[in-house]
């Protein structure tokens, strides 16, 4: 049985990045060998082809002699490994974003409706009437608001949330390097605890791996939209930026056009149609969106969901690396 090993001397040219089964890319751009994994016959053609064309020749492919050790050796082995485990267990703890809100919507974000009736009425009552109707029945309804909050909520959550809630295997999680830490420590033990161990001592392959993602995001980031601690006060904010003094709500923003009909020898009523409609639905539009970025700055609990989020990734990441040293405590 071999293993890879890759030197330090690595230039990050790529070609072996290909296998991707044990050897990954860090974050500086070289390659590095997945800790733990033991090449197997059917891949042991490619690593050597690999192992030939490396331009430096800083990967190689080194046996992995078992010995199997005596009972006092082999206590004394696991026994550091275990200790290893409980301090990365002791010691786990995540470090804290830190996160402004700074939402910076505008009423661009917003999917505002500005048809009217674009039809000639026979008196300015007829026409107001109309007007109003459309603005209350399209813009101004309070499901439509609540609709409009929580698009720029999903879109919120999408753009500066989407990393506390992905799972840990995805790179764009902040927990992946997290769970990928402890993954690599899994591997690392195991190779050591199966180079000196009796074949029936050796956990199962699935003892090395491991998967903790955030699980406190229900009433946290992954249904912000909907879920997010002080939706209450943000939504009371956004009534409260839209709400006028009086019955007339954005009655200044709009006006109703009379026409006159020329007759030759003097100008008669005519027909009434609305006009300015654009600027009353802006006017609102821009009180909307107010609103909701003050909501957003200013009542969403930000600091209680993270300490929730992060505490719990924490006890679960504990609980899960406790669960393995016990499984290998049993070997």
């Amino acid at each position: 049985m071999k293993r890879v090993i890759i030197g330090e001397k690595c230039i990050g040219c790529g070609i072996c990045l290909h296998n991707k089964k044990y050897i990954e890319e860090t974050t500086d751009g070289i390659a590095r060998a997945i800790p733990g994994m033991m090449v197997t016959d059917k891949d042991l053609p490619d690593l050597e082809e690999i192992e030939r064309i490396c331009p430096i020749h800083e990967l190689h492919l080194s046996p992995l002699k078992k010995e199997t050790a005596d009972s006092r050796v082999l206590s004394e082995s696991k026994e550091r490994l275990l200790e290893e485990m409980r301090d990365f267990r002791d010691h786990f703890k995540l470090k804290r974003p830190e996160f402004h809100p700074d939402p910076g919507y505008d009423i661009t974000d917003l999917p505002l409706d500005y048809d009217y009736p674009e039809e000639t009425f026979s008196s300015w009552d007829d026409a107001d009437e109309a007007l109003r109707k459309c603005f209350k029945n399209h813009v101004y309804d309070e499901d439509i608001r609540s609709m409009m909050t929580r698009q720029i909520l999903a879109r919120y959550k999408a753009e500066r949330l989407s990393a506390y809630y992905l799972p840990a295997d995805n790179p764009w999680s902040y927990f992946y390097e997290y769970n990928k830490e402890a993954q690599d420590l899994l591997g690392a033990v195991y190779a050591r605890w199966d180079a000196v161990s009796p074949d029936e001592s050796d956990p199962p392959e699935s003892w090395k791996e491991i998967l903790v993602s955030p699980s406190a995001d229900e009433t946290c980031f992954s249904d912000f939209e909907t879920s997010a601690w002080g939706m209450d006060d943000l939504e009371e904010t956004v009534e409260d930026s839209v709400r006028s003094s009086s019955d007339e709500p954005y009655s200044h923003a709009y006006e109703i056009k009379e026409l006159k009909e020329d007759t030759g020898f003097f100008r008669s009523n005519g027909a009434y149609v609305i006009d300015q409609y654009k600027a009353l639905v802006d006017e609102y539009g821009k009180d909307l969106i107010q609103g909701i970025n003050e909501g957003i700055s200013k009542d969403i609990k930000f600091d209680d969901m993270f300490k929730k989020v992060f505490d719990t990734y924490e006890r679960d990441m504990k609980h899960a690396i406790d669960e393995k040293i016990k499984e290998l405590e049993k070997k």
